[in-house]
């Protein structure tokens, strides 16, 4: 080995990196917070970091921010509650501690973005552990016992022609 030359075992390192995500909820834990700056406004946030704890895509980690502007602070405190801090201690002053959120499980909403021509995963929004990974709000069970020879609406409309006008 020559001077300033290292030796590395890349062996089975894989190059994709983090690609996306599909949509949709996952199981997750927090695997760290941090609290950093706005690089333009200079205002604080927290920026999350979350692992999949199960599934395919168990292991990736996905990212959140939640500004600590107060007129952002109703986004903190959604997420401070769905990581099972008690609402009536999330009132008035707060200190966060945040190293006592590390490894809090909880359930993500994931969406994609694009950004400088790359699709990549980010978080929405944060739900309380046990949440159910579907969401069950627009779920097609909600359709079923309907008959195809159904009908939902009928309408008659009668298009008047150039003879039937008075044009006089």
């Amino acid at each position: 080995m020559s001077d300033g030359a290292i030796s590395i075992n890349l062996t089975g390192v894989k190059t994709e990196g983090f690609d996306a995500v599909p949509p949709g909820r996952y199981p997750a834990a927090v695997y760290e917070v941090e609290q950093k700056f706005g690089k333009e406004s200079g205002q604080p946030y927290l920026n999350w970091t979350f692992r999949v704890t199960d599934g395919d895509f168990e292991g990736r980690r996905i990212w959140y921010m939640t500004s600590l502007k107060p007129e952002a602070l109703w986004n903190f405190k959604r997420t401070a509650i769905a990581l099972g801090e008690d609402e009536a201690l999330l009132e008035g002053e707060y200190e966060i501690e945040l190293g006592d959120f590390q490894g809090k499980e909880c359930v993500i909403q994931v969406a994609n973005e694009t950004y400088k021509g790359e699709t990549r995963s980010k978080v929405t929004r944060v739900l309380a552990d046990g949440t159910p990974l579907e969401d069950e709000s627009q779920s097609v069970d909600d359709f079923t016992g309907l008959e195809a020879s159904t009908p939902v609406a009928t309408a008659s409309v009668s298009t008047p022609v150039a003879a039937d006008l008075d044009l006089d």
